[in-house]
């Protein structure tokens, strides 16, 4: 399987991987995050808002570390919360209560000032 994929797959593939590879492929890569996001957005600006909303959070993140008084990186800090049993030991129904009380009492009282149209169904 291998020998086939190195003999037959790779040199039929494309040589550069992404829509910018292809013909108009960043018009059609634009076309999809206007169509995604409802305005112009461009490649770049998506880009950028990640890496602005990655820094925002790791930011946030060290300030945690700092009240929590850790000394490490963000990584250490990652395996540090994994050996915190109170984080995995939920119950399947205490997490969907959980979910369910944030529909509840953030999401559904500002439904209308997002949506035109909103399903009156309840959430279950």
């Amino acid at each position: 399987m291998c020998e086939s994929f190195l003999q037959e797959y790779i040199p039929a593939a494309r040589p550069n991987a992404g829509l910018y590879s292809l013909k108009d492929g960043i018009k059609y890569y634009e076309a999809c995050l206007k169509w995604y996001f409802g305005y112009n957005i461009t490649a770049t600006e998506v880009y950028n808002l990640g890496i602005s909303e990655t820094n925002r959070i790791a930011k946030k993140m060290k300030e945690v570390m700092s009240q929590l008084n850790f000394h490490g990186d963000l990584k250490e800090f990652f395996n540090h919360l994994k050996d915190i049993p109170e984080f995995y030991n939920i119950s399947e129904s205490k997490i969907i209560d959980e979910y369910r009380d944030i529909i509840q009492k953030r999401v559904n009282p500002v439904l209308f000032d997002i949506f035109h149209r909103v399903p009156l169904e309840t959430v279950r």
